[in-house]
């Protein structure tokens, strides 16, 4: 159960980073 939690941690901050980059690059393009 504990090692499930963790992969969801993991895979949280992997999607946060790529919505980070992507809101980044559109910032940049303005």
């Amino acid at each position: 159960q504990i090692s499930g939690e963790l992969g969801k941690c993991n895979s949280n901050s992997e999607i946060i980073e790529k919505s980070v980059h992507f809101l980044k690059e559109k910032l940049d393009f303005k």
